[in-house]
């Protein structure tokens, strides 16, 4: 299979958008759970600590988790697929009934 990135600068640059504040959210959760699970209350709405040496990882983590569920659910609008396979196929077929063609 073969992938044309096909985008319009408007969808990358809202894609963009989405992914910095996506990275705001999963910050936001990283901490109000943990601080949550470990404290009892919630953290608050402060996302720069996620990025200290404690919740990095787990920041991390998650962020690319999401952003790949978020890649895999928009790919319809930034690649245009092509079947190579499916296609290489039928041509070969199509290319041995015209030499059977021929031959007889």
């Amino acid at each position: 299979m073969k992938f044309k990135f096909r985008a319009d600068p408007e969808d990358i640059f809202m894609f963009v958008l989405f992914a910095i504040f996506l990275l705001y959210i999963v910050c936001i959760g990283v901490l109000n759970l943990s601080t949550f699970a470990t404290e009892g209350y919630l953290y608050g709405l402060n996302p720069f600590p996620a990025f200290g040496p404690k919740y990095i990882a787990a920041t991390l983590t998650f962020y690319f988790l999401a952003l790949g569920g978020l890649l895999v659910s928009v790919s319809s609008y930034f690649f245009e697929r092509e079947k190579v396979l499916v296609l290489q196929w039928i041509r070969k077929i199509r290319d041995i009934h015209a030499g059977q063609k021929k031959k007889k």
